[in-house]
């Protein structure tokens, strides 16, 4: 706790050495007399004691057992340290039922609870025990049924279209290759040899022994990545990181996708399996400073005066895990890149979203931060197209930026007025009967 913790938060530059002491004790690691680190930190203390959190987060553990755990003194002073630590923590999040920490103290008061009734049956008969049994457990069920809402919004993100996908790469991907990979490939793939984070190259930074910068390794064969992991975006989507710090993080990884020479193989949606000098190569992205050709009139959209979308395709649906379909972008810089875009792409049928999927443009190898002006890209997006019903469906898109969250204002020649979202073509969808 105060050698391996702080060495690790030191490496991978945090602010604080041991933000978990830091929450007890502010001043800790600062170079200030003994008397005042124990003056500021014993006022800390009965600060955070203070926290109007605190009367809550003890009313909703202990009051749907009716305080019984309080006839049990000797129980709940196995599990006081837990519960001090809550109590006396500056962190909001120890002091809230939705969080995990009251989950560690949950034992202690069940078995304090049933040492409580037990102790109760010499006072009482046995139907009374029962009844306060059953208006325990109503009590119980109740506090959960207020908090169906949160449950709800939290089980709803656990079925993930695009497991299947997952799974399947997870399947074809040979079982001796060696690879670096974001987060959700790294536990089924735990036990192999020569499997690497590819948060490391992320952050640039070894984080057990500090080297910096991080550079993949040559026997490095593959690398996964699922450009829409949270955890990688979650600095460099927001303001926590500057716009120069990002361009320098994109720009690292771009350079050491191309020294590598890491080709596509394989991509659906945001999931990519790339190997090393491939001889199968998907294209997905691919950038000039001349025009592509196209067959038919362009749709004339311009995305904040930055760049402007010249063409889009829709390719000929094939089949993963599901029916994928391929579009293809056509882009063009109008200015020097300041900022990351997303696009969003959804499926209407009859007016009603059938299926949504959002995307960093450029991938996370070349998004619009590195665009230079006069640059023409043209990039391939597979959509999955999971359990989607036959009919006719209507794609419409809008864009985002995540970092400044301000409206993306889209123009175009054909209308005066500006616009946040517009349509690009109809699918036609035709489900073939099972046999």
């Amino acid at each position: 706790m105060f050698i391996i913790t702080p060495h690790l938060r030191q490496v991978e530059g945090l602010a604080s050495p041991n933000q978990y002491i830091g929450l007890y004790l502010p001043n800790v690691g600062k170079k200030i007399s003994f008397a005042t680190q124990l003056s500021s930190g014993l006022g800390s203390l009965l600060h955070n004691l203070r926290h109007p959190l605190n009367p809550s987060y003890l009313k909703n553990l202990f009051a749907p057992l009716i305080f019984l755990p309080l006839l049990s003194p000797q129980i709940l002073f196995l599990g006081s340290p837990l519960l001090l630590q809550h109590l006396l923590s500056s962190s909001f999040s120890m002091k809230l039922m939705i969080y995990h920490y009251a989950a560690t103290v949950v034992p202690f008061l069940f078995i304090a609870t049933v040492y409580s009734l037990k102790s109760l049956e010499r006072f009482l008969r046995p139907k009374t025990i029962r009844t306060i049994i059953a208006f325990v457990a109503i009590l119980c069920s109740l506090n959960i049924f207020s908090y169906r809402d949160y449950i709800k919004a939290l089980t709803g993100n656990w079925a993930d279209r695009m497991d299947p996908v997952r799974w399947e790469i997870l399947q074809t991907f040979p079982s001796n290759a060696t690879a670096i990979t974001t987060f959700d490939f790294l536990l089924p793939l735990c036990n192999r040899n020569n499997i690497d984070a590819f948060f490391k190259l992320w952050e640039n930074i070894e984080p057990f022994t500090g080297a910096s910068p991080y550079q993949i390794p040559k026997i490095i064969q593959y690398a996964i990545c699922d450009w829409s992991d949270e955890w990688l975006w979650s600095r460099k989507a927001t303001h926590e990181d500057s716009a120069a710090q990002v361009k320098t993080t994109f720009n690292r990884i771009s350079q050491e996708f191309s020294q590598n020479a890491f080709i596509p193989k394989l991509a659906i949606e945001n999931i990519v399996l790339y190997e090393r000098q491939s001889p199968k190569n998907v294209p997905l992205i691919e950038h000039r400073k001349t025009p592509f050709s196209f067959s038919r009139k362009p749709p004339d959209f311009t995305i904040d005066d930055q760049f402007e979308l010249l063409q889009m395709d829709i390719g000929k649906i094939f089949l993963f895990s599901s029916p994928v379909l391929p579009l293809t972008f056509y882009w063009h810089a109008q200015k020097e890149g300041e900022d990351l875009y997303k696009i969003h792409i959804t499926l209407l049928k009859d007016g009603k979203p059938c299926l949504s999927s959002e995307h960093f443009i450029g991938y996370g190898n070349f998004p619009t931060i590195l665009w230079q002006k006069g640059d023409y890209v043209r990039e391939t997006y597979n959509v999955l197209l999971s359990n989607l019903p036959s009919g006719e469906y209507t794609i419409a898109v809008y864009f985002s930026r995540p970092r400044s969250g301000k409206d993306v204002i889209l123009k175009s020649s054909s209308s005066t007025e500006p616009l946040f979202a517009f349509t690009l073509g109809t699918l036609t969808v035709e489900q073939k009967e099972k046999r």
